[in-house]
């Protein structure tokens, strides 16, 4: 079995890591002490397109294949809308 992360997954991991190291971290204590999330860091997950690409690889990651790719799927763009996905 091969636990090795496919270039998408490696990709949607490093830039959520840069996302929660650069712009979540220093606003945890602040949402901490107030015990509730800034909307404004949904408007920038929802910017920058994060929510998306994160529930596409858990989606992913969740399949009964275990993420990987029907044959008919092998063309398809990994993050295009899935049927029935708002873009």
């Amino acid at each position: 079995m091969n636990f090795e992360l496919t270039e998408d997954q490696a990709m949607v991991r490093d830039m959520a890591r840069e996302l929660a190291e650069n712009e979540l971290l220093p606003r945890a204590r602040k949402h901490d002490d107030q015990g509730a999330i800034d909307p404004e860091v949904f408007t920038m997950l929802g910017e920058a397109d994060q929510l998306k690409l994160l529930r596409r690889a858990m989606s992913a990651a969740a399949a009964p294949s275990g993420g990987k790719r029907r044959r008919d799927e092998s063309d398809a763009d990994p993050l295009a809308p899935a049927d029935g996905e708002p873009t």
